[in-house]
């Protein structure tokens, strides 16, 4: 579990500091394969964007719980939709523009969650 690994080790931000994909190097041959389905190299993809996409989000949500909610529902979105990763921007870039969409999300929720009349009282 991605989340798992970020939450107990440290992270080495690898050769890709500028969150650009080179074709054909090692980062593309890692995306193409994580665009078929390959785990290992979405891993290997990602790790290098972790601090900065749990950053990202931790300075825009309210509370260590909810960010980490947030950051895990970015991982799925990004693991989910990187068949469809066109290469138009950096891979940085759009996973932080997913992480943007999903903290949205987050605010959505949260401007419509409902509390029991009890607990208005304590609000």
């Amino acid at each position: 579990n991605l989340f798992y690994f970020y939450t107990t080790n440290s992270i080495d931000s690898g050769g890709d500091t500028n969150g650009f994909l080179a074709s054909g190097g090692a980062q593309g041959q890692l995306l193409e394969k994580a665009q078929t389905g390959n785990a290992s190299a979405f891993e290997k993809l990602i790790t290098p964007h972790i601090d900065i996409l749990y950053g990202y989000i931790a300075v825009r949500v309210n509370g260590l719980e909810n960010a980490a909610d947030v950051f895990q529902e970015t991982l799925l979105a990004v693991w989910q939709g990187i068949a469809g990763f066109s290469g138009e921007a950096s891979f940085r870039t759009w996973c932080l523009s997913i992480a943007r969409r999903k903290i949205a999300d987050h605010f959505r929720r949260a401007r419509h969650e409902v509390f029991p009349l009890d607990e208005a009282e304590n609000i």
